[in-house]
């Protein structure tokens, strides 16, 4: 609901805040920026990318997985963030837009995004044949 959502907002704010202002780290012995690496995807070399909907607990489990992933894995993280379910799919697969006119020619490597978390379209009906539709390398969801 809108309220419980609204609810959740101050303690996204808390669990961030400081590693976002400050740019301190939220682990003690967290890996420091310098000796971080890139992921290599498509033959490219790159952030792994986070793509996050614009709910609080998409949010926050973003955040919590780039914490790790940076801090304890030691990995360049980049955030992004999309309005719905309905966009990771697309997303996930490299296409430009939620709308391609041709999947084959338009969702292509390299594929900036690599993680998404809080999707709900596991059973929709579109899914599978879009995903046969991308070939190979498709996403995960």
């Amino acid at each position: 609901s809108q309220q419980s959502s609204l609810a959740m907002t101050p303690w996204l704010y808390l669990l961030v805040l400081p590693w976002v202002i400050f740019g301190q780290h939220c682990l003690p012995d967290a890996i420091p920026e310098a000796d971080r690496m890139n992921i290599t995807l498509d033959g490219y070399s790159m952030p792994l990318g986070i793509w996050q909907l614009s709910w609080d607990t998409s949010l926050i489990m973003g955040k919590i997985f780039g914490i790790l992933v940076s801090e304890m894995l030691g990995y360049h993280i980049r955030y992004g963030t999309g309005s719905g379910s309905f966009s990771i799919v697309w997303t996930l697969g490299g296409c430009p837009s939620t709308t391609p006119s041709d999947i084959q020619a338009e969702c292509r490597p390299p594929r900036r995004w690599h993680f998404s978390f809080e999707s709900w379209q596991q059973g929709r009906t579109y899914l599978p044949p879009t995903l046969l539709a991308m070939g190979q390398p498709r996403p995960w969801i």
